[in-house]
């Protein structure tokens, strides 16, 4: 019978086994690296993927981000296969983890509080809605509206401190990956319009003044996504000058994407997988957050540190919204306030050195 499960171990390592089960999206894993990196003096920590991130897993563990991970067939949507999940719950279960966490994933989080998925303790939050009864053996976290701190109570109770900055690539691999990138420019700009969910996705006219603006500072910009999202993009590059840009939507692999994010001078994207990656490779991101951004927040990544710029007012038609601030259990708690007055994107890259204005040349 086929395994629904490739696992990548270090043989002999007589840590006991810890066994994460995450969201599926990239950004998810990402934020997770640096909980998995803070437990492994006391744990092997094995994350559980699904089969689209082969190859950024054989990065993860080449660069030693990762020391291990289990690869699903498929995405973990319980609602989708239900099968395959109770076979992905019984090879999980075979391996006998000292520590099961689940984020999310009700369905598995039922199924572990039912015996189908087995360890000596689960842990279990659910951000998003309901979670099963505790008991002996099977502990419920409450959630603190940010996956930041939700991490960081995690960590706690298994008596370790998580760091708050993510984690990144080395030089020599960025290096490498950036030598492979298909960059139409030496210098240029990476623009990533679009998320798997719409919901986080800016206005096409924030991304469209976004890329007039990038032109202006000097800096020709490349236009990366999915291939479903090539339509867009060809709108929202309707009428750039002719020669400043170039749309790689749906053309490039993982890896080449990294290479891309790595040399690129600066990224404008959402908050989404690709953010998360332009930080992952040490790349200044200026992000979107939620559907009507720039009425939000604007957020510049530099690793570390991360420093925030907050955006009041309105921008392009984006309604008011400001964060409350609230108590410790607000998503916005522990971030920043946000301050200052609303800025067009140019203002914002002026903020940072960019290179003499040259004419882009296509390699």
């Amino acid at each position: 019978m086929r395994r629904s499960l490739h696992i990548v171990l270090p043989p002999g390592d007589l840590r006991p086994l810890l066994v994460f089960l995450n969201y599926t999206g990239i950004g998810d894993l990402l934020l997770s690296l640096p909980l998995l990196g803070a437990l492994r003096p006391g744990f092997r920590a094995l994350a559980v993927v699904p089969s689209a991130f082969a190859h950024l897993m054989r990065l993860l563990l080449e660069d030693g981000a990762v020391e291990g991970y289990a690869m699903t067939r498929g995405a973990l949507r319980f609602d989708r296969n239900v099968l395959e999940h109770l076979r992905v719950c019984r090879e999980l279960s075979r391996l006998r983890a000292a520590v099961l966490l689940i984020y999310g994933k009700p369905g598995l989080g039922y199924a572990a509080r039912l015996g189908l998925l087995r360890a000596r303790r689960v842990l279990f939050c659910n951000p998003r809605g309901p979670a099963p009864w505790p008991s002996s053996g099977f502990e419920v976290l409450p959630a603190m509206g940010n996956r930041a701190m939700d991490y960081r109570e995690l960590g706690a109770r298994l008596g370790t401190s998580v760091p708050e900055a993510g984690v990144r690539l080395t030089r020599a691999l960025r290096d490498r990956l950036r030598a492979q990138a298909p960059a139409p420019w030496s210098a240029y700009a990476v623009v990533a319009a679009w998320t798997n969910d719409s919901r986080r996705d800016a206005r096409h006219r924030f991304f469209r003044r976004g890329v007039e603006a990038l032109i202006g500072a000097g800096l020709p910009v490349v236009l990366t996504g999915l291939a479903r999202d090539r339509g867009k993009a060809e709108e929202l590059l309707r009428g750039a000058p002719r020669g400043w840009t170039a749309s790689l939507v749906g053309k490039t692999s993982l890896p080449e994407l990294l290479g891309l994010l790595a040399g690129a001078r600066i990224v404008l994207a959402n908050d989404g997988g690709t953010m998360h990656m332009a930080r992952m490779v040490g790349t200044p991101v200026i992000a979107a957050f939620g559907p009507n951004a720039l009425g939000t927040l604007v957020e510049r990544h530099h690793a570390p540190p991360v420093s925030r710029t907050g955006v009041h007012g309105t921008f392009d038609g984006c309604p008011r919204r400001r964060s409350s601030g609230g108590g410790p259990g607000h998503r916005d708690a522990g971030r920043p306030r946000p301050s200052g007055r609303a800025e067009h994107p140019h203002a914002l890259l002026r903020r940072r050195p960019l290179p003499a204005p040259t004419d882009p040349v296509r390699h």
